[in-house]
């Protein structure tokens, strides 16, 4: 899923809420530049 940085920071929570569902990683297109955020499995201790 790819998005802008202005749906980004409209949809923070609820792009967030499908990252942990999905599994999915969200990339964020500015200028030519990819940002990629990744959900990861919090490990037990």
């Amino acid at each position: 899923m790819t998005v802008t940085p202005t749906d980004f920071r409209k949809n923070l929570f609820n792009l967030l809420d499908t990252l942990l569902d999905t599994g999915k990683v969200l990339e964020i297109n500015r200028n030519a530049h990819i940002f990629k955020v990744i959900p990861l499995k919090k490990e037990k201790n």
